[in-house]
């Protein structure tokens, strides 16, 4: 697939500032507190794949089965 194909609402970049204290201080620990966005790919439910992107290469940093690293608010609540 090219990125063109991937990128929607399922698979996209997130902003550094939405992601937990953890992961920012994780990216820091890494040198790598300089990143802006991070590339989230939705697996199924609440697992995602993270990663920094660098033209058509995904870095996989982070695997995420419970969608902590930046939580979406419920829906309807």
């Amino acid at each position: 697939m090219s990125w063109g194909e991937i990128e929607g609402s399922d698979h996209h970049f997130i902003d550094k500032d939405a992601l937990c204290k953890a992961a920012r201080d994780r990216l820091a620990e890494l040198d790598m507190e300089n990143i802006e966005q991070l590339f989230s790919m939705h697996v199924t439910g609440k697992q995602r794949i993270w990663g920094q992107r660098e033209g058509t290469t995904l870095y996989v940093l982070w695997w995420d089965p419970e969608h902590e690293i930046s939580p979406s608010p419920k829906r309807h609540t």
